[in-house]
């Protein structure tokens, strides 16, 4: 199935006259593993968004990885959402045909798991998205040099509009030591434990979040994005801690507790 719009509102119609997509985002947290997914679950409207984003675009490139599937009449299509019901059973986006004209192909109705009746119509299920192939990327290599490139995040307005309130007013030689002295703090924390550089997928790109403590009080105020290249992790971009959480979780729920404490 090519061209599909990679928009999710795009896509398919959200809503009836008594339902509205807050509504559909509510069913699915309540049908998936408990999680924090923050005030007015902004994170897995996010979440839901992107997830469906991606599929289309490797969909479109690809059409034989499945990631979006029609059934045998084209009546209806569904892409798998990657959460799982409190029995691990995936769970999918179900919609059927659009039958108004001028409006987005597909209307949405729902999420189901594979025994559902619905999805009974589909000869494949979608698969669930894959972000990296080798695992290995997923972790931290504690030898490897971190580059930072300081007068980026300091003098970019949007970099440094994230740093802690406290230190804004500080001079630029300030911060730079600040953020060179919380890069090799972190660096000697995940050195201990490798769990704490957390997987983000970011334009394309799979880096890993490094949390920085910038004013020494005891907890993780940004976080680091870097990439693994030549031997070395380079970073430019610093996150706030929502922002971080928020590209963590198009991989998987994060386990670090400096992460989550974000929520």
């Amino acid at each position: 199935m090519n061209n599909n719009p990679v928009d999710l509102f795009d896509f398919a119609w959200f809503g009836t006259q008594n339902t509205t997509f807050e509504d559909y985002v509510r069913e699915l947290k309540e049908k998936s593993l408990e999680e924090d997914w923050g005030d007015n679950n902004k994170i897995l409207k996010n979440y839901l968004s992107f997830t469906f984003k991606y599929s289309a675009e490797q969909n479109n490139k690809n059409p034989e990885l499945n990631y979006i599937v029609e059934n045998f009449d084209k009546s209806a299509a569904s892409f798998n959402t990657g959460l799982f019901d409190v029995n691990y059973n995936p769970i999918y986006a179900f919609f059927k045909k659009n039958r108004v004209n001028n409006r987005q192909p597909w209307f949405f109705i729902g999420f189901k798991i594979p025994s559902d009746i619905e999805m009974n119509s589909f000869s494949t299920l979608p698969k669930r998205i894959q972000y990296f192939i080798n695992a290995d990327e997923l972790i931290f290599k504690p030898d490897a040099e971190i580059r930072i490139n300081v007068p980026h995040i300091i003098e970019d307005e949007r970099n440094r509009s994230r740093l802690p309130a406290s230190v804004l007013s500080y001079s630029d030689q300030m911060i730079k030591t600040l953020l060179e002295g919380a890069v090799e703090l972190a660096k000697k924390k995940i050195s201990a434990n490798y769990t704490l550089a957390v997987p983000q997928f970011y334009q394309g790109q799979l880096q890993l979040l490094l949390p920085l403590e910038i004013t020494q009080s005891g907890i993780s105020e940004m976080a680091l994005a870097v990439k693994y290249e030549n031997g070395i992790y380079s970073g430019r971009t610093a996150l706030t801690m929502d922002m971080a959480y928020n590209n963590a979780r198009l991989i998987t729920k994060p386990e670090s507790s400096w992460l989550m404490s974000s929520l």
